[in-house]
């Protein structure tokens, strides 16, 4: 049974997965994320403007290790920071498909 499961696992998709994980997590061992994390703090000292940033750098970067980077900012974990972080990166997000959908039609 367990058998039968496992052959309906899409497993490009899993791989596809497996990779980026591994690769934010050498990415993180190396301490790239955190270099990039503080490169970008002392570049975008307003919180605004940071979140804004990371919305832009997430048009670029899978959200993943930009998630990654983000998580070794020293923001207090109830800071706006986090919340307006979400927002530019998940309103990115759906901008570009509403894009991408208005282009497939048209």
């Amino acid at each position: 049974m367990f058998c039968m499961l496992l052959l309906l696992l899409p497993f490009p998709g899993v791989m596809f997965f497996l990779g980026l994980l591994m690769s934010v997590e050498a990415l993180s061992s190396a301490g790239l994320l955190q270099t990039l994390a503080g490169d970008l703090v002392q570049a975008v000292p307003r919180p605004d403007a940071l979140a804004g940033a990371i919305g832009l750098a997430s048009a670029l970067i899978d959200n993943v290790p930009l998630v990654a980077a983000t998580m070794t900012l020293s923001a207090p974990p109830d800071s706006e920071l986090w919340q307006l972080i979400a927002l530019c990166a998940g309103a990115q997000r759906t901008a570009h498909s509403h894009m991408l959908q208005h282009a497939a039609q048209h």
